[in-house]
């Protein structure tokens, strides 16, 4: 819980700078800070602005490492970025292995009736952003949208297979009654860039409100982004964010509110981070921690 209120004091910090920071022109607008950056699942993390045009490969993202086993239990994706003078263009693909939670984290109690639902999701996702100058301001836009679907594609026989290869129970890996199906999600984002110092961290920033829907969660957000440049071959991201939790096809115990912040690095082709969720269904008392330990970037 000292977590969650050190993430609400980053958000109030967040809202302060945004009325107070003198707002960046187009110089400094950074290849970082045109990329776009699609939403995601609950629980993933974006790039973090720490590419640019190239590719994105995140073979192994789990929350295994932060022992807990649940909701975003696992996930693989494949990016490609391309950059303009003014713009960004963002395609995606992901494979995602959805779970409920049987036991909030290792060693925590069993759940008398499991929290969540089953899926093996797939998605493809476009996203584009564009920059805009007004009144001396320096002003992104983006729109997202995909494709995804839920059903059998071999889900339960790779997380098993994992769960055997660690030596872990296979125990509600099943994958029953999933909201299979067809389904368009969406999503738009207004942002402006700023330039001071946060936290004492030289750099750049992004605060941003949005929306995003797809069949699990339509989210409203607020979000700040910072960017800094350690070293020519060394850089820093830092994200936080508020969502509301407006509505879902999937889940009827959504909690009102979720909390995400996350970190990583780049260092030349390599691009790690760690994320923290907090829970956002009721009957889950137990928050997320998702590492993303073999992520690389292939540049062009």
């Amino acid at each position: 819980m000292i977590f969650t209120k050190k993430l609400q004091g980053l958000f109030l910090c967040g809202l302060l700078f945004l009325t107070t920071n003198t707002l960046a022109n187009e110089d400094f607008a950074t290849e970082q800070m045109k990329l776009a950056n699609g939403p995601g699942a609950i629980g993933e993390t974006g790039h973090l602005y720490l590419i640019g045009s190239g590719a994105f490969i995140r073979p192994f993202y789990n929350d295994v490492m932060g022992q807990t086993d649940k909701h975003l239990s696992g996930a693989t994706q494949l990016a490609w970025m391309k950059t303009w003078r003014h713009s960004s263009l963002e395609l995606r693909a992901h494979w995602r292995f959805i779970t409920p939670s049987f036991q909030e984290d290792f060693g925590g109690r069993i759940l008398d009736a499991p929290v969540g639902r089953y899926a093996d999701w797939m998605e493809t996702q476009a996203s584009y952003a564009h920059l805009i100058n007004f009144q001396q301001q320096t002003i992104k836009l983006q729109a997202s949208m995909g494709y995804g679907h839920v059903g059998n594609k071999g889900a339960k026989q790779i997380h098993r297979s994992f769960h055997e290869w660690i030596g872990s129970s296979l125990e509600g890996l099943d994958y029953t009654q999933q909201p299979d199906g067809h389904f368009i999600n969406r999503g738009v984002q207004v942002s402006l860039l700023g330039d001071k110092e946060l936290f004492k961290l030289k750099g750049a920033q992004l605060y941003s409100v949005g929306q995003y829907y797809n069949k699990f969660m339509r989210d409203m957000y607020l979000k700040v982004n910072h960017v800094s440049k350690v070293s020519d071959n060394l850089s820093l991201g830092i994200e936080g964010r508020v969502a509301w939790q407006i509505a879902s096809k999937v889940y009827s115990d959504q909690k009102n509110i979720r909390q995400e912040f996350a970190t990583g690095l780049r260092w030349a082709w390599y691009r790690p981070s760690i994320k923290y969720v907090s829970p956002y269904l009721r009957g889950d008392t137990v928050g997320q921690i998702y590492l993303d330990p073999l992520a690389v970037y292939f540049e062009w």
